[in-house]
Formats: C-alpha cells, sequence, structure tokens
C-alpha cells in the first residue's frame, strides 16, 4: 500500500508537510486550507526515482531521453508524458520540478 504524504509550495519553496500538521489540516476543506496559507499541494506518488528520491506531483523527471516530463496526477494514476504507473520509475532522474524549474520543460 502506498504511504501518503503530500509537500506544498508556498510561493519561495517547498517542504514536505510532517504527518502531524497533516493530521490537523485532514478535517478541513482543502480549498479552505489553500485559501488560509497560500499553499499548492502535491502527492507523493509512492514511487522513487534511479537515485531513491521520494517522486511528487509536480517533479520534473528525464527518463533515458533528453525531453524532460513533469509528473501529473490524473485520475487515480500518476503519469509522466506517454508513461504511466511505477514499472519504469528506476529509470527515472528527478531533475527539478514545475514551480522551481519551469524553464526545464520548454
Amino acid at each position: 500500500m502506498r504511504t501518503i504524504k503530500f509537500r506544498a509550495w508556498d510561493g519561495s519553496k517547498l517542504s514536505v508537510i510532517s504527518p502531524y500538521l497533516f493530521e490537523e489540516m485532514a478535517w478541513m476543506n482543502w480549498k479552505q486550507v489553500n485559501e488560509q496559507q497560500d499553499f499548492v499541494f502535491m502527492q507523493y506518488t509512492g514511487l522513487q526515482d534511479r537515485d531513491g528520491k521520494e517522486i511528487y506531483e509536480g517533479d520534473i523527471v528525464r527518463l533515458e531521453s533528453p525531453t524532460p516530463m513533469a509528473i501529473e496526477f490524473n485520475k487515480g494514476s500518476f503519469r509522466a508524458g506517454h508513461i504511466y504507473g511505477g514499472e519504469e520509475a528506476y529509470r527515472m532522474e528527478i531533475i527539478g520540478n514545475i514551480y522551481e524549474n519551469p524553464e526545464l520543460l520548454k
């Protein structure tokens, strides 16, 4: 079973949300939390890249090709470009994220 984790972008840095803070926010409406804190939340995929780094939604990865791809969560599955699921995560390398390194996708 995949561990449920999130990290947040506050406009200047990424922060992993501690389990205590996450549980505290869980009873609130996520929209309300976002409006109060101005965070963008990104969910952990349950996958690690080839270096053992946790892959989150919004990460930019390279998969044995010069074209970087952003990790997205859509309809219950994570994907990077045309790749779905985790069978190829061991070949991915995290090279940035869409908030701090948007130029990598150009």
